[in-house]
């Protein structure tokens, strides 16, 4: 027997088919891939309600007019999503859903990430955020060795200068530091390193 509904268990799904903050492209299909795995079964089986907004898009986004900084690839492309995922996840939140947010490619959470903070901002909370990754992704365009935006998604959130105008209109929500707190990782550059030890950022190296 499938456990009733609560009301107030209410997940929202969004997909985001972002692939180019990495080298390597292909995440795009995570959104799909997760859906054709069962996952909103799987919750729905657990007493969630769900709602799936479907892919989030960009097409038809005007660009903004700042000057790409430099070391960051894709970031015309990747400033579009964000903006977006930035407004979308910050509606999805105020709705008083639980948002579950697919995709692949670490640069999403730039906007996912940055909408959690401004709701609970706006609600006097704190944002603790767990990253589980093998790299830190605590880069700038100023440390990076690869321009790769992936692996500046944490510095990003955090505050770190060198993207400042990517959230564009959508208001930039950072948390602190110490509320970041790095697990599973095993591959720290090393500028990147003295910037984690700098900004008392915790990191459970596996």
């Amino acid at each position: 027997m499938l456990p009733e509904k609560d009301p107030a268990r209410s997940v929202a799904v969004l997909g985001v088919p972002i692939d180019m903050g990495a080298s390597q492209r292909g995440t795009l299909m995570g959104p799909a891939a997760l859906r054709t795995a069962g996952l909103l079964t799987l919750l729905e089986n657990l007493g969630f309600g769900v709602t799936d907004h479907g892919d989030l898009s960009v097409a038809g986004m005007a660009d903004l007019a700042d000057s790409p900084p430099a070391n960051a690839n894709h970031y015309r492309e990747i400033q579009r999503w964000t903006r977006a995922l930035s407004r979308r996840g910050y509606e999805i939140a105020r709705s008083g859903s639980i948002p579950i947010f697919l995709g692949g490619d670490h640069s999403l959470s730039m906007g996912s990430v940055n909408a959690m903070a401004r709701y609970w901002h706006e609600a006097g909370r704190e944002l603790f955020v767990l990253w589980l990754d093998a790299h830190a992704d605590y880069n700038t365009p100023e440390t990076t060795l690869t321009a790769n935006m992936h692996g500046m998604a944490a510095s990003f959130l955090c505050g770190e200068s060198g993207l400042d105008h990517l959230t564009g209109e959508e208001p930039r929500a950072p948390i602190d530091p110490e509320h970041l707190e790095l697990f599973g990782t095993r591959s720290i550059d090393r500028l990147e390193k003295d910037l984690l030890r700098q900004r008392g950022v915790s990191v459970a190296c596996h």
